[in-house]
């Protein structure tokens, strides 16, 4: 990792989180391996009531930040990465690898974080907890980094992340929104997910895993969607994924076009803040 300017000082994390001054100093090369030996962590935190710890440490690959700080100057923005390394190498996964990067406490914490029961969850009550929790004040930045099937990563950037669905929110695992937005750096996410789509460029996308389908086949809902694709009416698009939660391995979500303004001002191309969305 190098700067141009020799009084810059790097600082790096490898557990997500933004680094700061007190982060550890980038002065000789970081060593980057396979991981999948070690202790489950974020794994191993309870994220619903009928979650149940992992029988085996899953794989693992590392995420690296890095800032840099000047004397004087503002703190440049946060530079992520993932990196992995597998016995098979690129042919480890024969379907496209989403990784994403945020500071623990956003998705786990018990009072930010928007993956767990948390603060919010009284005892008994599946209808409430932090994942139930809605709107802006649920949104938590990181990055996200889409790595095509051929294991070449062809996008990185940071988004803003919410939980996704009704019902399903209290399953151990859940769906997420992936919000691009000017704020964060990209007003879009410029990749064509879907090989059946002629679109390349998304607002918003989702990160599904089959709703109560989530422990089953994985697949039932897009399944079904793609059944009667040819009739006249709208379906969601669809594609398959592996998905990693700050190096940890979380499982296949299914890629998904949310309905939304934006969808219909891709697909229809309507005013999407002149319309009723009911």
């Amino acid at each position: 990792i190098t700067h141009p300017d020799k009084d810059v000082a790097l600082h790096y994390t490898l557990d997500g989180s933004e680094p700061t001054e007190n982060s550890p100093l980038y002065d000789s090369p970081i060593v980057i391996k396979d991981r999948s030996d070690e202790e489950n962590r974020l794994s191993n935190i309870p994220t619903g009531p009928k979650w149940v710890m992992p029988k085996e440490r899953v794989t693992k690959g590392t995420v690296v930040r890095v800032k840099a700080f000047k004397q004087g100057y503002i703190p440049s923005i946060s530079l992520s990465g993932s990196f992995f390394v597998f016995p098979k190498g690129r042919n480890r996964y024969p379907l496209p690898v989403v990784s994403i990067i945020t500071d623990e406490k956003n998705f786990f914490g018990d009072t930010l974080g928007i993956y767990v029961p948390g603060i919010n969850y009284v005892e008994g009550n599946e209808s409430t907890g932090n994942y139930n929790k809605r709107g802006d004040k649920w949104e938590r930045v990181g990055n996200f980094e889409y790595f095509n099937k051929n294991g070449n990563i062809s996008l990185s950037q940071l988004v803003g992340f919410r939980i996704h669905g009704g019902w399903s929110r209290r399953f151990p695992i859940k769906g997420l929104r992936i919000y691009a937005r000017g704020s964060y750096g990209e007003k879009y996410l410029n990749e064509k997910f879907f090989y059946d789509k002629p679109y390349s460029s998304y607002k918003v996308i989702l990160l599904r895993p089959s709703g109560n389908d989530y422990n089953s086949s994985l697949m039932r809902d897009a399944t079904a969607q793609l059944c009667v694709r040819h009739l006249n009416f709208d379906t969601q698009a669809y594609s398959p994924a592996i998905v990693f939660i700050n190096g940890e391995y979380w499982g296949i979500k299914n890629i998904r076009e949310r309905y939304d303004k934006h969808y219909l001002e891709r697909v229809y191309g309507v005013d999407p803040e002149n319309i009723d969305l009911l």
